[in-house]
């Protein structure tokens, strides 16, 4: 339905937004699993990309600077009320404005699905990692019951469908090739909390 991660989040980026802030812990367990795999020290410089409302700055230390890149406006627009947060817009997630090795830790969580060229924004991260920083990468493996709720169940009820291209075994092999070492590459439970 729709051509991009850009498209898809400059279309529907401000309601996701509205629920991200209605219930603003219900993802708290999926970020702290990804932080605790990035392994972020107090003086780190982090990429979180693409960086939706810029969510990940609620949960990282404050002394850590962090670089959220965002494709979408309609997101960047709703990130603009972040203190310790630079945001910024670019065109494509494969060109990233920032110097190359001048980042410590580069973070995506649950967003690369809606992003066609992976293998670019794959040689852009090891592009802007410093020496001894962590690329750590968080999605939804294919053929698993997200993956199957989200494609099946979404698209078919949700009025802007959804299309994911997750994760699959070859994921590992693209990261090796372009030269990052795996270090971890495993299937993590959890679950989103809601007050009821």
């Amino acid at each position: 339905m729709f051509d991009s991660y850009k498209d898809i989040f400059n279309q529907r980026g401000l309601s996701y937004h509205q629920a991200m802030m209605t219930y603003p812990l219900a993802r708290a367990e999926e970020f702290n699993q990804v932080l605790k795999l990035a392994k972020i020290k107090d003086d780190n410089v982090i990429c979180d990309v693409p960086s939706g409302g810029c969510y990940l700055s609620n949960f990282i230390p404050r002394c850590a600077k962090l670089i959220s890149i965002e494709t979408s406006e309609k997101f960047i627009e709703c990130s603009q009320k972040k203190d310790h947060n630079i945001a910024l817009v670019c065109e494509n997630i494969s060109h990233i404005p920032l110097l190359s090795e001048s980042i410590d830790r580069v973070i995506s969580l649950a967003a690369l699905h809606h992003v066609d060229d992976k293998f670019g924004f794959y040689q852009e991260a090891y592009r802007l990692l410093a020496q001894g920083g962590i690329c750590c990468l968080a999605d939804v493996r294919k053929g698993s019951k997200v993956a199957d709720f989200l494609n099946i169940f979404v698209d078919r009820y949700n009025s802007m469908g959804h299309q994911g291209a997750f994760w699959d075994k070859n994921t590992a092999n693209q990261l090796e090739t372009v030269g990052f070492q795996v270090l971890v590459h495993q299937a993590i439970s959890f679950d989103w909390q809601f007050d009821s």
